[in-house]
């Protein structure tokens, strides 16, 4: 199964650059102490001030006035009362509408450009990449697949029949043990191979076992090596708690598990940076090329990057804002927030984008890096 939000990223990211008033508008839905949601305060100050600098009867003023009002009337009429944050991306002109209701919170940032800006979106991506969760016993287990803040129950497995516990002592005790021992294996075999399909069908990398310990042999015991490689852990079982409390116990896990893998990006990074033909570059102009060249594999670029640059409207080369005019074919350039063109651009590929939450993570290289497919002089694949 597809993840809904990684289909809306690459639709957004493939849009094409408009003369039209795209809007990418971000709220922090929550309430303030007196019930009133702050973020529709922002939200009307800022569509004032874009509305400023729009011409009298135009056709960008008019698509931005439809947006408006669509805008207003979703957020009077349909967005979810549980919502902690709201996405909507709209341009009338070009027929785009999209609106992603969360529930975890996001903040308030409203943008109206050539393109939708996607980096919020790919942020929360990347740090709540969906899990496999199963709940285990001998006789019963439960499969969750965790996402957005979210557990949905996807499956179960039952023993093909009930465990005895039962003491009968000598050899039918013995014989009792051995037949449950066969059970519970019987059991554990279709638990692991349900994990394997789910994991599949929901793209997950990451799963979690939650069980006492001697299902925790049971079923590593049959686990095939591969999915042990991607369990984050194995968490002590409890009937009494909810799927809603488990998540919450879940998240240290979670975020552990993201930070390693932050961690390992970088490392990668840097081997390859510091590799003869590594595949690899770092800083403003080195990505801004390597991403107007189709060369990114994954984009790193830190939570906090907010470099101006430049794009040219004729052949879509990017470039720092040190740039005027475009080398190649001599056009003006075009003012564009990096941040948000490297995020489109390296998706619109069908690159990752690692958000490093971490300021300096990325030493000196203007909080901005990538892995690359290939390198120009060197006619190497990544991963080889």
């Amino acid at each position: 199964m597809n993840n809904p939000l990684q289909a809306i990223l690459q639709t957004l990211s493939a849009e094409a650059r408009t003369e039209q008033p795209f809007l990418s508008i971000y709220l922090d839905w929550t309430t303030d102490s007196n019930g009133k949601r702050p973020a529709r305060t922002i939200l009307q100050q800022e569509l004032d001030r874009i509305d400023t600098k729009l011409e009298q009867r135009s056709e960008q003023r008019a698509s931005f006035e439809r947006d408006r009002a669509a805008i207003v009337r979703y957020l009077d009429e349909e967005a979810p009362r549980d919502a902690r944050s709201i996405a909507i991306f709209a341009c009338d002109a070009e027929r785009v509408w999209v609106t992603v209701p969360l529930l975890i919170p996001l903040e308030t940032y409203i943008a109206a450009d050539r393109f939708p800006h996607v980096f919020q979106l790919a942020r929360v991506l990347d740090d709540h990449e969906p899990v496999v969760v199963a709940r285990a016993e001998g006789q019963d287990a439960e499969i969750f697949v965790l996402g957005l803040e979210t557990m949905e129950q996807v499956a179960t497995t039952s023993a093909s029949e009930t465990v005895n516990r039962v003491q009968v002592g000598g050899w039918s005790q013995l014989r009792y043990q051995n037949h449950n021992a066969f059970v519970i294996r019987s059991h554990m075999q279709d638990l692991a191979a349900n994990i394997e399909q789910i994991l599949a069908e929901h793209q997950a990398e990451r799963l979690v076992v939650i069980g006492n310990d001697a299902i925790k042999g049971a079923l590593l015991d049959v686990l095939p090596s591969a999915l042990q490689q991607r369990m984050l852990g194995f968490v002590s079982f409890d009937r009494t708690v909810d799927a809603e409390a488990l998540y919450s116990g879940l998240e240290p896990l979670l975020r552990e598990a993201e930070d390693i893998q932050e961690v390992e990006q970088i490392q990668r990074w840097e081997n390859q940076l510091a590799t003869k033909g590594g595949l690899a570059c770092a800083g403003i102009d080195a990505v801004a090329t390597a991403l107007s060249k189709g060369q990114v594999d994954t984009l790193l670029i830190e939570q906090s990057f907010a470099a101006d640059g430049r794009e040219c409207p004729g052949c879509a080369m990017l470039f720092s804002d040190a740039w005027v005019t475009c080398p190649y074919d001599g056009s003006d350039l075009v003012a564009v927030p990096l941040r948000e063109a490297f995020t489109a651009r390296a998706l619109g590929q069908s690159g990752a984008v690692q958000v490093v939450a971490l300021r300096g993570m990325l030493g000196e290289q203007a909080g901005v890096g990538a892995l690359l497919r290939y390198r120009d002089d060197v006619a190497t694949a990544v991963g080889e």
